[in-house]
């Protein structure tokens, strides 16, 4: 099952000037790959050196849960980030800013650290209005590759977002 989740939510492709390429994670399916989906407040982020890579840590202040164990607190990896001298981007991951609110669908795939599922298409950022809003930068693809022409999902009210992924891991 963790495999489908490499096929339907992670990078496709070589990076495109700048831009990663998806196929499309609705909330449904990024919810069915995970673990644990919370909405957090991010305290304190800060990057750094793994072996040859550079990893961001955010931790998060968990307000809700919406699906999983209700954990105070959640330490979330990302590719990339600052260290010194030294900047390392990874195209389609989700990147987070202190004090910001956003909805994480997350996942523990090598049984370590929490990170987010489907990259950037798993976090969902809450605007002041309550709107939670899916990442998306990159390219969404249909599952045989070709280019989608909508536009990317409109923003959720909080509740339908709830709604949805409570909805959908009962299913499960």
């Amino acid at each position: 099952m963790k495999r489908a989740l490499l096929l339907i939510c992670v990078l496709l492709t070589a990076l495109t000037a700048g831009a990663a390429t998806f196929l499309e994670a609705t909330v449904e399916a990024l919810t069915a790959h995970s673990d644990f989906v919370a909405r957090v407040r991010v305290n304190n982020t800060r990057a750094v050196k793994v072996q040859n890579r550079i990893v961001t840590v955010a931790e998060c202040e968990v307000l809700e849960v919406y699906k999983g164990r209700g954990y105070p607190t959640a330490r979330v990896v990302t590719p990339g980030g600052e260290v010194d001298d030294y900047g390392m981007r990874v195209a389609g991951a989700a990147e987070f800013t202190v004090g910001e609110e956003a909805v994480l669908f997350l996942g523990r795939p090598f049984g370590g650290a929490w990170q987010v599922v489907g990259m950037e298409q798993g976090k969902w950022s809450i605007d002041s209005t309550g709107k939670a809003t899916q990442g998306h930068t990159g390219h969404l693809v249909d599952p045989a590759g070709k280019p989608l022409a909508r536009a990317p999902v409109a923003p959720l009210g909080l509740g339908e977002l709830k709604a949805r992924v409570r909805a959908a891991a009962v299913t499960r």
